[in-house]
């Protein structure tokens, strides 16, 4: 049994997961695509300018110490702190989080890219554990789940 199960691994699957980490135990962590991809922001949005400020970005990525920030080899913390920047800076920072996260705790993060969530269910008669079954059939139990997936439009 895994403490957490983490869907998705966008900018908020992998903060969720860093943090997690930090404190917990075993750490279950999917993604229906690519990890390195990002989400939706590194497939569609890295030309776009961020609406947070530099600085801010910077300070939320130095408050996490296993995404292991360094100011002197990351091109956001080169940039004006107090402007902002194309988000693909903050993607390309994320992207070399993730794959430093999943090189580096293989011991207590357990991964599956290129796995959809078929069913999630809660079950109430044992300890109010988490069930996820995925595309594949393998069952995962955890404690704790975190949904990052982000919001998809409706039509």
């Amino acid at each position: 049994s895994l403490d957490w199960f983490v869907v998705g691994s966008g900018p908020t699957g992998l903060l969720s997961v860093a943090k997690v980490l930090e404190s917990s135990g075993a750490v279950g962590w999917i993604e229906k695509g690519d990890f390195i991809t990002m989400g939706r922001l590194g497939e569609r949005y890295s030309s776009v300018p961020a609406n947070t400020r530099n600085d801010r970005l910077v300070g939320a990525f130095r408050a996490l110490p296993l995404l292991e920030f360094d100011l002197h080899n990351c091109a956001l913390a080169k940039e004006p702190l107090m402007a902002t920047s194309q988000l693909g800076l903050s993607v390309d920072f994320l992207r070399r989080s993730s794959s430093v996260l999943r090189r580096k705790h293989v011991d207590k993060l357990y991964c599956r890219e290129r796995t959809k969530l078929i069913s999630l269910s809660r079950r109430m008669s044992q300890n109010d554990s988490w069930k996820a079954i995925l595309e594949n059939g393998e069952e995962i139990i955890s404690e704790r789940v975190i949904l990052a997936t982000g919001a998809q439009p409706r039509g």
